[in-house]
């Protein structure tokens, strides 16, 4: 689900169609795609969850314990 182009831009005070703006654009959409785990468009609180567990990897950090107290 790819961000529509100069919402977060203009936030920062960039141009919508700047190279790195695009960039990072397509690279949110990416990332959401690969957190939605059951292609359903949204990223519910367990999948969110779950992407960062994954991230994390087993008692790597406090990060991670604060993960496993959410469940």
């Amino acid at each position: 689900m790819p961000l529509p182009p100069g919402r977060g831009a203009a936030g920062l005070g960039r141009d919508p169609h700047a190279p790195l703006v695009s960039t990072a654009r397509s690279l949110h959409g990416r990332v959401y795609r690969a957190t939605d785990a059951d292609g359903d468009g949204r990223v519910d609180r367990g999948e969110y969850l779950t992407a960062i567990r994954g991230f994390v990897g087993d008692e790597a950090s406090p990060l991670y314990e604060a993960l496993v107290a959410a469940r």
